[in-house]
């Protein structure tokens, strides 16, 4: 009886492998698909950078903002990834900032980015004008609104 009861317990042993393998499989096929799919997207970011064009780094930002697979912080890394490459761009500033317009909805966290804006792109009075709405529907210290007058003189 006790062959009986070991040759069950390696079959149910064996059972559960096979289960757990294709639970495995799966897994790494799903990986594998993501990992694909990121490499794709850092050889266009790295193509769109070497291309040293606006236009083709547009087309980068207008496919990482249409990407579904790609979660709301991995597009803002790319594009924060592109402002470290062109930071006095103001087209892509403006790009940036609308579509964070659309996605954060609070002046609050706004702002911090329209100062960034600001001071990257200093002679671009329509950046500041619309820091200083934004600044103005939050409450902030009195030193940011001083702070201001530096960007634009």
């Amino acid at each position: 009886m006790a062959d009986i009861d070991l040759a069950w317990e390696n079959y149910a042993k064996w059972e559960k492998d096979q289960n757990e393998l294709s639970k495995m499989k799966e897994i790494r096929t799903k990986t594998y698909k993501i990992l694909e799919e990121i490499v794709e997207i850092e050889d266009k970011f790295q193509e769109a950078l070497e291309a040293n064009s606006l236009e083709k780094i547009n087309e980068f930002i207008a496919l990482v903002k249409e990407n579904t697979a790609l979660s709301f912080v991995k597009k803002l890394n790319y594009i924060e990834r592109i402002l470290a490459e062109y930071p006095s761009e103001v087209e892509l500033w403006r790009t940036y900032l609308n579509y964070l317009n659309l996605e954060i909805k609070t002046p609050g966290q706004l702002y911090k980015y329209y100062r960034r804006a600001c001071k990257c792109c200093i002679e671009e009075i329509d950046l500041c004008r619309k820091y200083l709405r934004i600044l103005s529907k939050i409450s902030v210290e009195p030193q940011e609104f001083e702070g201001i007058y530096l960007f634009i003189h």
